[in-house]
């Protein structure tokens, strides 16, 4: 069982990565470490992952959508009026 769920948040990094999502705001969100994020965002920048994303973007399949969904509920907004808010609940 943990093991499909780093395999999930995986995939939520590379997919947040392609979307521009700060990496700081993906360690938080995910509850995963700065170096694996920053170790997948180095990959990402060379090109590792461009099949997956590909397959992705070709595909947009309902699971995406839902974990994009997921997501951005537990991320703060990234501009705009309260996007500060989250801290102080």
């Amino acid at each position: 069982k943990t093991e499909k769920v780093m395999l999930a948040k995986r995939f939520a990094v590379i997919y947040l990565l392609s979307e521009e999502v700060p990496t700081s705001y993906i360690a938080e969100s995910l509850g995963m470490s700065y170096s694996t994020i920053f170790r997948m965002s180095l990959k990402y920048d060379i090109g590792r992952y461009s099949l997956l994303l590909g397959a992705i973007k070709q595909e947009k399949s309902d699971l995406w959508r839902i974990l994009e969904k997921i997501l951005r509920a537990g991320l703060p907004p990234r501009t705009g009026r309260g996007r500060w808010k989250f801290l102080y609940r």
